[in-house]
């Protein structure tokens, strides 16, 4: 745009105001009673018709998927085994922390467990129930003889063929064969309760064993700390020899970033106009959003919407958005500013001339016409607040169709005749 030729023209302007009219509006000034060729502008024709109109805004790339290494136990680093800055892949061991205490953990939670188990067998043999119930067993019998020898003697003592006391020391010995077995029943069933006791106590204690044993692996399987992500990991934190423990400063920290976020506010009316413009087009299909690098270079890849805000920021009425981009070379790093451009307005009928063609002249935006007789006039237009690759929208002062000067106007002057040439020849 020809902004900074404007104090230019209207000098050059001015300067034609104090000329008389000697046949300078058909040419350049005459030199040695000759007349100059007139000058030489390039002109183009006044383009109307469909565009999109797409407006920029400030963005900002984030990671995908962030993860700050953290030690879980305490313990002096031994090594790390990666270089910072490259990429990594999930599962890759990254520090070593001095396993030796929580190796001799797991070596006694072992001793643990074997014991509690050999305790557990020891009362699944049940010793004393099988003893319980052999001494039942052989009470048992000795009840059935002495039943024998009361059923034997208690018609022969009828008979007074044996002495009746025989009959009644038979009798007492089969009562206390009898009390004998009772007894032998109780403590049966105590030994079969002390069993059942025992083995809950021994699997309990095998339960807690196997629980200290599974502690000690984690924590001993934590001094091998591994990414738990792809990404790139960044600046170490934490060298070899530092003694870290939970709840430390992160030793690194790894980042996603392929895709990779990208994230702008736009403003209320730009939200609604893209909202109104893509609802009103049942054929367009996904928003395509171009990333505009901090160097000016467009991004190779298209993105798209992936998130938008729930609710607008008060303080500063815009909408967070989110897209998202491939990132397929790690071209894009988090943290960089770009610029995203997205189509906002759908027009119809747009009238466009090149950025070049307007001059600013005291607030005011001018273009040079060429009429049919090769005559210069200005023109005062009102732009749009928007543009189209390199070219304005033009709100007011044009129709379409005219010719304007797009190379050359420090050269005319309104009124005068120029050679216009036109753009491309």
């Amino acid at each position: 745009m020809m902004r900074g030729l404007g104090i230019l023209v209207l000098l050059v302007m001015l300067a034609g105001c104090g000329h008389g009219g000697g046949g300078e509006g058909a040419g350049g000034p005459a030199r040695g009673g000759k007349q100059l060729p007139p000058p030489e502008v390039v002109v183009q024709r006044v383009r109307r018709g469909p565009v999109t109109v797409y407006r920029e805004f400030t963005a900002q790339t984030v990671a995908s998927d962030s993860v700050n290494i953290r030690p879980q136990v305490s313990g002096r680093l031994l090594s790390f085994s990666f270089r910072e800055g490259s990429p990594v892949e999930a599962g890759q061991v990254l520090f070593q922390i001095d396993p030796t205490d929580y190796q001799a953990q797991v070596d006694q939670a072992l001793a643990s467990v074997s014991k509690a188990r050999a305790d557990l067998q020891q009362a699944r043999t049940q010793v004393s129930v099988k003893q319980a119930q052999a001494n039942l067993a052989a009470a048992q019998t000795d009840l059935r003889k002495a039943q024998l020898y009361v059923d034997r003697y208690k018609p022969l003592a009828a008979k007074q063929i044996i002495p009746q006391q025989q009959y009644d020391d038979a009798v007492s010995s089969r009562d206390a064969a009898r009390a004998q077995v009772v007894a032998m029943q109780a403590a049966l069933q105590n030994a079969q309760i002390s069993t059942r006791s025992q083995i809950e106590v021994a699997q309990s204690q095998l339960a807690a064993a196997q629980a200290q044993l599974t502690q000690a692996r984690t924590s001993l399987g934590y001094c091998t700390i591994t990414t738990p992500i792809d990404g790139i990991i960044g600046q170490v934190q934490a060298y070899p020899g530092t003694v870290v423990a939970p709840g430390s400063d992160t030793l690194v920290t790894i980042s996603r970033s392929n895709p990779i976020y990208v994230n702008f506010n736009i403003s209320e009316s730009d939200y609604l106009n893209v909202v109104y413009n893509r609802s009103s087009d049942r054929s367009a299909g996904p928003l395509p959003i171009e990333l505009i690098l901090g160097n000016g270079r467009t991004y190779g890849h298209t993105g798209s919407i992936t998130m938008a805000d729930r609710t607008l920021n008060a303080q500063t009425g815009t909408l967070l958005i989110r897209t998202q981009f491939p990132n397929p070379r790690q071209i894009l790093k988090p943290g960089q500013f770009a610029r995203v451009r997205i189509p906002a307005v759908r027009r119809d009928s747009a009238i466009l001339i090149p950025q070049q063609a307007v001059i600013e002249l005291q607030s005011l935006e001018t273009v040079l016409l060429v009429d049919d007789q090769n005559r210069v006039s200005s023109r005062t237009i009102t732009l749009e607040n928007a543009a189209v690759g390199e070219d304005f929208i033009v709100a007011s002062g044009l129709e379409g169709g005219e010719r304007i000067i797009v190379d050359g106007t420090q050269k005319v002057q309104p009124g005068m005749v120029c050679k216009p040439i036109p753009a491309g020849k």
